[in-house]
């Protein structure tokens, strides 16, 4: 049975279990920056790139996924980190 639940995080941000919250502005930006330095491989959308990265925890709304073969956080100002 599942049950739909809410939790409050970041304070606007809120989370449930099947939906994950929106990033920020800056991080979409950051995302974007990262998919223009290996678009010219030409393997992914956009799009596809961008539903790899995710949120680590329901209390951490940093993004992170794979890249290069590196794993990349994304924080909510956008900054990026190995």
């Amino acid at each position: 049975m599942r049950h739909s639940f809410q939790v409050r995080c970041s304070g606007t941000r809120t989370m449930n279990r099947h939906r994950r919250p929106p990033a920020t502005r800056a991080q979409r930006e950051a995302l974007f920056d990262l998919y223009d330095g290996m678009h010219a491989l030409g393997k992914e959308s956009y799009r596809e790139f961008r539903r790899r990265f995710r949120p680590f925890s329901v209390n951490d709304p940093a993004l992170f996924g794979r890249w290069c073969s590196m794993d990349v956080g994304i924080e909510l100002d956008g900054y990026t980190h190995t």
